[in-house]
């Protein structure tokens, strides 16, 4: 029980630590999608002009307050986010959770983000970072709309999108990858082709 104790007191005596100003300039709001379903969006600003604006899309199952401290640490380098909680997930509405009607929505949902944003800061490179099932959106969102984000993160993007639908991305993915493997298969909406193709 002591021990337990100890850690609870050492966790609210962190969280009770966070800087001030970075709490100061962390805001919450809702955005609506072309559908009429609400996103919950915090926005993280530095202290300081952004050098750059990194617009966030979160992995599956998960949601923006994941990226709390990360944001903390690209605020304090003078880098403003902008972190979303997709449909379905998180605060955002859904028809269920953890539902993905379609990728093309979600990737509508983010051109809304990316275009609040640059609205918001004007004249600032803007990024784009995508995790896991965000990497994909972000990834289509790239592809889609090529020219609208000064460069785009795939962080363990896992998941391979059909070329006719959206094009080319600028390297091939081996055929080969496990992407190309039945867990594509299963999970995205999208027709795919067969690994050997």
């Amino acid at each position: 029980m002591k021990k337990f104790l100890n850690i609870s007191l050492l966790a609210a005596s962190f969280a009770l630590t966070m800087p001030v100003a970075w709490a100061e300039t962390h805001t919450t709001q809702t955005v609506k999608t072309q559908d009429g379903l609400t996103l919950q969006l915090t926005k993280d600003y530095p202290d300081n002009p952004s050098k750059a604006v990194l617009v966030i899309s979160h992995g599956l199952a998960s949601h923006s307050g994941v990226f709390g401290n990360f944001a903390e640490q690209m605020t304090n380098n003078d880098i403003a986010i902008y972190r979303f909680d997709a449909r379905g997930h998180g605060k955002s509405d859904g028809r269920d959770k953890i539902h993905i009607n379609s990728y093309f929505e979600m990737v509508e949902d983010l051109r809304q983000i990316v275009q609040k944003a640059k609205q918001e800061n004007p004249n600032v490179p803007l990024f784009v970072m995508g995790h896991s099932m965000g990497g994909h959106i972000t990834a289509l969102y790239a592809t889609k709309y090529p020219n609208e984000t000064n460069g785009v993160i795939l962080a363990a993007g896992v998941l391979r999108y059909h070329q006719m639908n959206f094009g080319y991305l600028p390297r091939p993915e081996p055929k080969d990858s496990f992407v190309s493997g039945m867990v594509a298969l299963t999970t995205l909406n999208l027709p795919m082709p067969k690994a050997n193709d």
